[in-house]
């Protein structure tokens, strides 16, 4: 048995156009996945960068290129704080169950500068397990906002409810 006959690309490429045709498909499935990927990589906290825990375990991480004081951070604090209590107001104590997964998503301030996501300018997004907002929009409704979307990622199961069409984004307020 020659060297031809036991690899597997070649023998699919023998059988012909369709197993050829769904190797490309795959192959662009591959690359567009990994190009989503890399789309967040600019944003994601690098070895050196400062960040501070909240007191509840939520990590608060400074990518703004700009050193956040004390202050800052403190009031940083407060306003994860009165968003969480907001949350929590909104959704209610039976939807409170997954507090432990909500409170695992990282928080990553970014510069003051817009932020596309898909080619579209946006104030925050959400990845896996991230919440990316921008510092100067660092408020309350806006991290409710995104945690919101962190919750329907976590909760459903991949559906992070993209185009808001769920009636908390108008009860938690949008």
């Amino acid at each position: 048995m020659s060297v031809k006959e036991r690899n597997p690309l070649y023998d699919a490429a023998r059988r012909g156009p369709p197993v050829a045709i769904a190797l490309f498909i795959l192959l662009l499935f591959v690359i567009a996945l990994a190009s989503i990927g890399f789309q967040y990589y600019k944003y994601w906290p690098r070895h050196g960068t400062s960040y501070y825990v909240h007191p509840v375990g939520i990590p608060i991480y400074n990518m703004s290129n700009v050193k956040i004081s004390w202050e800052e951070w403190t009031s940083m604090v407060k306003t994860v704080d009165k968003s969480l209590e907001t949350l929590k107001s909104c959704l209610g104590v039976a939807d409170m169950l997954d507090e432990d997964k909500l409170l695992s998503v990282s928080i990553i301030v970014l510069p003051p500068e817009t932020i596309t996501h898909f080619k579209e300018a946006v104030e925050g997004f959400i990845g896996l397990k991230y919440i990316f907002i921008r510092r100067d929009l660092f408020d309350e409704s806006r991290l409710v906002h995104e945690w919101l979307h962190a919750y329907f990622f976590l909760a459903y199961r991949w559906r992070s409810n993209l185009f808001h069409q769920s009636p908390l984004f108008k009860k938690c307020g949008q």
